[in-house]
């Protein structure tokens, strides 16, 4: 019922206790360990409870790196549409050229870079200390995104059509 992590430590996996001070006979305390976890007794946490929060940590900020770095995808194939609606444009409008649409371009290649800069603020949080800094962190972060949505929107928005 052990795990032999990178790092070389062994753990129970069942209540994650090092295998130092955790003995296995008769019922394992993966209760105890589940109870003191729920009741969150921040000032008696032993490392096992440590460890649980860590991993939860991790768990949060490795789904929104994930979810921030396959939204690239997306940011990428408008790369790919702006080129073509611009081809379009320009046999809709002979008087314009492709460099009078240039800045769409820039648009969705800006979208692209901040969906790409935002996926990487999640890893930086990760290992930022101290609440004052984080929490300066999370509101620049927040304005960040924001911002980044409404440009999005503006770059999906049908320019052809209207």
């Amino acid at each position: 019922m052990y795990v032999l992590c990178k790092c070389g430590n062994e753990f129970c996996w069942l209540c994650l206790q090092k295998t130092k001070s955790h003995k296995h006979t008769g019922k394992c305390d993966a209760d105890k360990v589940r109870d003191e976890i729920d009741s969150g007794a921040k000032g008696k946490m032993t490392d096992a409870v440590k460890l649980q929060r860590e991993l939860k940590k991790f768990e949060f900020y490795s789904n929104m790196f994930n979810n921030h770095k396959n939204s690239l995808t997306f940011a990428k194939k408008r790369i790919i549409d702006v080129h073509a609606e611009i081809a379009r444009a320009s046999e809709l409008f002979p008087t314009y050229g492709p460099n009078d649409f240039k800045f769409l371009i820039d648009v969705a290649e800006l979208v692209y870079a901040a969906r790409r800069a935002v996926a990487y603020t999640y890893v930086a949080r990760f290992y930022l200390r101290g609440a004052k800094r984080q929490t300066y962190f999370d509101f620049i972060v927040k304005d960040l995104e924001k911002s980044l949505e409404w440009l999005n929107k503006r770059n999906e928005e049908d320019w052809l059509t209207d």
